[in-house]
């Protein structure tokens, strides 16, 4: 019996050896597998740092081509700066002289004036007789009348002098005037990276700078983790050969075959006990799971049947006030009162949009809303139906066309024009008003001419609905240059 037992009890070690021997094969196996996938992990490291040095060189081109575009902006401005300064130097000049000449102009004219009166007073011969009665004046009358004859002439000549000299001064004065040179205005520089720096800023929108940092983390993190794996197998590995040689003497010897074969029976036996036993928990773990999902579900049922008779409840306490509601919804909805009241307006809209339009293209371009069409088919089924299109006409073509239809350039006055027409008549009717406006670039579309027209139309938009400010954002120098207060941007040194 004792020697059955030792059996047993070397068989039961040797079981729990190999037992160990097994779980530390799979837990061995499950590193190595940690290990390869932080292996994959470090390896990306270095295509990280590839995208990382990718990234600063982009950077550093696009700062440097942003940096050689400041250069260009600022020796543009400076440009602009003397050319302003000269012409208001030349424009006061010329006024200065105007307002000279206009002086010396009326002088002149005074000067004439008196010369005139003095002629016409000689014009006249002495009489010796009363131009009313007839009859003879006397000696000293006529004396006196000779007298002032002989002042007059004398005044003449001087009269004569005075005007040869302010006609004189005149001349010098517009001569003055017309040697006045105004300087020409300046074209500004182009910088042809302007593109180069966009596609630069695009790529490095889609770059991922964070993501290569979090890969480098990733792989320093992978490192230490193959190394903590490669010390665990290290223990591993020594257990399993420990446990190996205990089992080497934990081994049967060659006189125990009969006990041997006993316990091999009774290991089958309780080997097929595991099995049953595994397989039992195995169902009873489905069973808990299935009933516990069915009282889930039935709890969810009923939480819904609950839910679906509170709601019918409500429903049917708030039917009345879902119909007062349907019957708000229509009013306020693209048929109810907004319809009704633009179609009102309508007209008033587009009055204001072809007097804006007036001020920058003169009549050329008119705005109309149509708010209903007939429609397609036969004549005797065609009837009125309600819509709203906005047509623009140009009157010198007489050409209609939708606005949808337009250039993207003739779309921007068109549209603005519009805009500043109904925020006119909002304010108009609700008393509410605007006082700010902000134009983000949206000259960009739009050529030189074009710009001047568009500046007059914004200036004629401003006076019209009252506001305090209209800010307008734009690249263009010609705009800049017509607008009275300024505030320029530019980006400082270092991006900051």
């Amino acid at each position: 019996a004792e020697r059955v037992a030792e059996i047993d009890r070397k068989a039961q070690r040797r079981t729990q050896i190999e037992r160990e021997i097994a779980d530390l094969l799979t837990a061995a196996t499950a590193a190595k597998g940690e290990i390869e996938g932080f292996r994959a992990a470090a390896d990306g490291r270095g295509a990280a740092e590839a995208e990382l040095a990718r990234i600063k060189a982009l950077e550093e081109e696009r700062d440097g081509l942003k940096a050689e575009k400041t250069g260009v902006d600022q020796a543009n401005h400076a440009v602009l700066e003397q050319y302003q300064a000269a012409y208001a130097v030349a424009d006061g000049s010329a006024r200065t002289l105007r307002d000279e000449l206009a002086r010396r102009e009326k002088a002149a004219a005074n000067a004439d004036q008196k010369l005139a009166v003095a002629r016409a007073r000689l014009s006249a011969p002495i009489a010796d007789t009363c131009p009313t009665c007839g009859q003879t004046l006397p000696a000293d009358r006529i004396e006196a009348m000779r007298h002032d004859r002989e002042r007059d002439e004398r005044r003449i000549a001087e009269l004569e002098r005075e005007q040869k000299s302010a006609r004189s001064v005149v001349a010098t004065t517009q001569t003055m005037l017309d040697a006045i040179l105004y300087p020409a205005k300046p074209e500004p520089k182009t910088f042809a990276g302007a593109a180069h720096i966009a596609a630069l800023e695009a790529d490095l929108a889609f770059a991922d700078a964070d993501g290569a940092w979090e890969t480098i983390r990733r792989a320093d993190e992978a490192a230490v983790r193959i190394e903590e794996g490669g010390k665990r197998l290290q223990e591993m590995d020594a257990r399993r050969l420990l446990l190996a040689a205990e089992a080497a003497v934990m081994a049967p010897k060659p006189e125990d075959e009969q006990t041997r074969s006993e316990l091999a029976q009774k290991e089958a036996q309780l080997a097929a006990e595991r099995g049953n036993l595994t397989v039992a928990r195995t169902q009873e773990a489905a069973a808990k799971a299935t009933a516990d999902a069915g009282r889930r579900s039935l709890d969810d049922a009923r939480k819904r049947r609950d839910a679906r008779e509170r709601a019918r409840a409500e429903m049917a306490g708030k039917k009345g006030e879902l119909d007062d509601w349907r019957i708000l919804e229509r009013a306020t909805g693209p048929d109810g009162i907004q319809a009704l009241e633009l179609d009102a307006l309508a007209p008033s809209i587009a009055a204001v949009a072809n007097r804006l339009l007036a001020e920058a293209y003169g009549s050329q371009f008119a705005v109309e809303f149509r708010t209903t069409r007939i429609s397609s088919g036969s004549v005797k089924r065609a009837k009125q139906i309600e819509d709203f299109l906005i047509y623009i006409i140009d009157s010198e073509t007489g050409e209609e066309q939708e606005i949808a239809t337009l250039s993207g350039g003739e779309s921007v006055w068109i549209k603005r024009a519009i805009y500043d027409a109904f925020a006119t008549i909002r304010a108009q009717n609700t008393g509410t008003k605007f006082l700010v406006a902000i134009q983000d670039e949206v000259d960009g579309a739009l050529d030189p001419a074009a710009r001047m027209r568009y500046l007059r139309m914004l200036e004629a938009a401003h006076n019209a609905s009252g506001r305090y400010q209209t800010i307008l954002i734009t690249h263009s120098t010609e705009l800049q240059a017509m607008i009275g207060t300024t505030v320029r941007m530019s980006e400082l040194a270092g991006g900051k």
